[in-house]
């Protein structure tokens, strides 16, 4: 089967931040990420759905430390 998006949440549109609900067939898939943000869970967010939240990160292109890129 695989995996099914349950729920998507956004906080900042049009800007990428927010969550991705997913649940996976396996309960022991995402099970550390579920325990890591048990504090992201509401009444209304199943407890077997598993928090895919949007990270960027930013680093230095070549040896210029001008040159940046955000990812």
């Amino acid at each position: 089967m695989g995996k099914a998006v349950k729920r998507v949440e956004l906080f900042n549109p049009p800007q990428p931040e927010g969550v991705v609900w997913v649940k996976f067939d396996r309960r022991d898939i995402g099970k550390m990420t579920r325990n890591e943000n048990s504090h992201m869970y509401s009444a209304n967010i199943d407890r077997s759905w598993t928090p895919i939240v949007a990270t960027s990160a930013e680093f230095c292109v070549g040896r210029s430390t001008s040159l940046k890129v955000v990812r």
